[in-house]
């Protein structure tokens, strides 16, 4: 009974190995796939992008990656449909990212704060009142 129950501890060990393995497998290729993802936009945005473009883009990745992110998409997408004839200078970039920014602003919501008004102590008071 011992021996059939530590077989069966072994099975389970082993086979929780090989999902263990099997998970850190698919991880590392995700990854790996991401990575690979990452370098091929690094690779079109510096063929689109001049010097001075793409380190504006970079500083701006620093601080807002969303925001980044956003400014490459279009500037990938306007690429696929034809509609750059040459490399973007630093000019051109400034313009894609007001763009964007004034869509930032658009969508976030606007929050005002009314207060009731009270009345003023000063207004209120005789002294005659309490004499």
């Amino acid at each position: 009974m011992n021996i059939q129950k530590a077989k069966e501890n072994s099975k389970l060990i082993e086979l929780s190995k090989q999902n263990l393995e099997n998970q850190t497998k698919k991880e590392l290729e995700t990854k790996q796939k991401q990575q690979e993802i990452l370098e091929q936009r690094r690779v079109i945005l510096k063929s689109l992008l001049t010097p001075d473009a793409h380190a504006r883009l970079s500083r701006i990745s620093i601080v807002k990656e969303a925001s980044a992110r956003q400014i490459e998409d279009i500037i990938i997408r306007n690429s696929q449909m034809g509609l750059l004839q040459r490399k973007i200078d630093e000019d051109q970039l400034i313009r894609i990212i007001e763009q964007v920014g004034e869509k930032m602003h658009k969508k976030e919501p606007i929050i005002e704060i009314r207060r009731r008004k009270q009345f003023d102590d000063d207004d209120d008071f005789n002294e005659e009142d309490y004499m």
